[in-house]
């Protein structure tokens, strides 16, 4: 991590709405430099066509087309994304409450994730990084786990 002081995020989020979603796709993107910071709301951003670094608790990832990232609330993160032509980004941001309308468990949403993969129907790697621990893992997933 770069900053030995994390900002508070503040997610806004219409009255009784419990989740956020933006799209973002700039032909000329002028890059951008987001700082160590943390939130209370969960975060899952697809990188569709970027490159950069990205940083959760100690593990720095490398973003590339089709990487997708989880970061859990509270989990202090940052991103480097240099000047680019054609970024498009997908970011939802959600309470865990959303995720209980869906009876998913969300108790398990403590780590972090990184994964990437060339086409779909193919296996993804997937990096995890937990802040509890600070220990980096890697497993496999299909991606049949993602809808297309």
């Amino acid at each position: 991590m770069s900053d030995e002081s994390p900002v508070f995020e503040k997610i806004p989020v219409r009255a009784g709405d419990l989740f956020t979603f933006r799209a973002d796709r700039i032909a000329a993107f002028q890059g951008i430099e987001v700082v160590p910071h943390y939130h209370m709301m969960h975060e899952l951003m697809w990188f569709r066509a970027s490159t950069g670094s990205y940083t959760l608790g100690s593990e720095k990832f490398a973003i590339e087309n089709n990487t997708l990232i989880f970061v859990p609330a509270l989990m202090i993160h940052e991103m480097s994304i240099p000047e680019e032509e054609n970024h498009s980004r997908y970011l939802l941001q959600f309470e865990k409450e959303w995720l209980d309308e869906y009876a998913l468990a969300s108790d398990t949403l403590q780590c972090g994730a990184v994964a990437r993969w060339r086409r779909w129907r193919e296996t993804m790697p997937i990096a995890w990084t937990c802040s509890l621990t600070g220990v980096a893992n890697l497993m496999i997933l299909p991606t049949r786990f993602f809808a297309r």
